[in-house]
């Protein structure tokens, strides 16, 4: 009994030495919509676009979940899903009208859904998310080419490592690297305050030192959140060359070209989003929190150490 209380002991020590730098950094966390590939705020009648094929040996276009919102009601969207695009993974829709989806020879794995009420919470959960971060004062910096980031040089506010780029201070183009070097316990935000001016990445994205695309936040900011309207747009043209991340503009246009992106889109205002030219999003999943993964070994020791005195 007593080597049972011993090994209860040492897991508890153990647990707190492994979250420690998770206690301290409180960072931001996608919430459910971590699910999704992409998700569209698709007010005013608009249409979120999927005309991609598959490129980089991957099977699919889209890797996750679609989302196609209504956050601020009146006119509903449309899926325009367009062949030879293909989605491992569930579209579902906030709105109830079933015409909604426009399907012209796409394949999709998963299910098609309607009135998921699911979908608005999470893109309004996206959105306050944009605005408490974009609000953040962070290192100013400005990527210029073949770039090298490291979190810690980031101001830390509430867990966060982050980074303000203003209007034209990213130059990213094909065949240059954006590199971001971060640990496994730490996030990335980079703002960039770039008003109504289009944003475009080109060239790779790399993440180095354990931190994953889940941990790494593209926030495009400037616009008026209460009408979704008046941001950047975001774009990419990268000639298929990876980037990682996840990429959140709820008040700015939204069109991908030729790239393949580990990581999540956001987005989207009240124009048409689209993602063309072969582009695909592979959705990362959020990984099993270490407290979690510790406390099942944990608890299977100690259950066979009780087993053992019995």
């Amino acid at each position: 009994m007593k080597s049972v209380l011993r090994k209860s002991a040492a897991c508890v020590g153990v647990l707190v030495l492994l979250n420690s730098s998770q206690l301290v950094h409180a960072q931001f966390s996608l919430g459910d919509a971590v699910n999704y590939a992409a998700m569209y705020e698709g007010n005013g009648g608009h249409n979120f676009q999927i005309n991609s094929g598959v490129n980089a040996g991957n099977s699919y276009s889209i890797v996750g979940n679609i989302g196609v919102g209504n956050v601020l009601g009146g006119s509903l969207a449309a899926l325009q899903f367009n062949s030879p695009a293909t989605i491992n993974g569930n579209i579902n829709f906030a709105g109830t009208n079933t015409s909604k989806f426009q399907n012209s020879g796409g394949i999709y794995t998963g299910s098609l859904n309607f009135g998921v009420a699911q979908v608005n919470t999470d893109l309004t959960y996206l959105n306050n998310l944009s605005a408490t971060l974009g609000a953040e004062t962070g290192t100013t910096i400005s990527i210029n080419g073949t770039t090298n980031i490291n979190a810690t040089s980031g101001h830390l506010v509430n867990g966060d490592d982050v980074f303000t780029i203003n209007d034209g201070g990213l130059s990213l183009g094909n065949g240059q690297t954006l590199t971001i070097n971060g640990t496994a316990s730490q996030s990335v935000v980079l703002n960039f305050d770039y008003g109504n001016n289009n944003i475009a990445f080109g060239g790779n994205i790399s993440l180095t030192g354990g931190i994953t695309a889940n941990q790494v936040l593209f926030n495009i900011i400037g616009g008026n959140g209460a009408t979704l309207s008046g941001g950047g747009q975001y774009g990419t043209s990268a000639n298929y060359e990876l980037q990682y991340g996840t990429f959140l503009d709820p008040d700015g246009k939204i069109v991908i070209n030729a790239v393949n992106l580990y990581g999540h889109v956001y987005g989207g205002d009240s124009q048409d989003m689209q993602i063309n030219s072969g582009a695909d999003i592979i959705a990362v999943p959020e990984p099993a929190p270490v407290a979690f993964m510790g406390v099942s070994l944990c608890l299977f020791s100690i259950l066979r150490l009780r087993a053992r005195s019995i």
